[in-house]
């Protein structure tokens, strides 16, 4: 016959305040802001900018041939 023991749950310490505030202002310190704009263009706007097929070639490369 095998025994187990029930093992004892464990306990969640609670952070102190003042670590979670230490912690924020450590993250606020090193974050900055970033913008940026995203465009979508119909792609009659892409077209337009190659003339010729052979010497305005536009690369698409293997692994993005499905979205294009």
């Amino acid at each position: 016959m095998v025994v187990r023991s029930m093992a004892k749950p464990k306990t969640v310490k609670k952070i102190a305040d003042e670590a979670v505030q230490a912690a924020e202002h450590a993250v606020v310190a090193v974050s900055r802001q970033v913008k940026f704009n995203v465009a979508e263009y119909p792609v009659s706007m892409y077209v337009s900018r190659f003339k010729d097929d052979t010497t305005d070639r536009y690369f698409v490369p293997e692994y993005q041939r499905n979205l294009a």
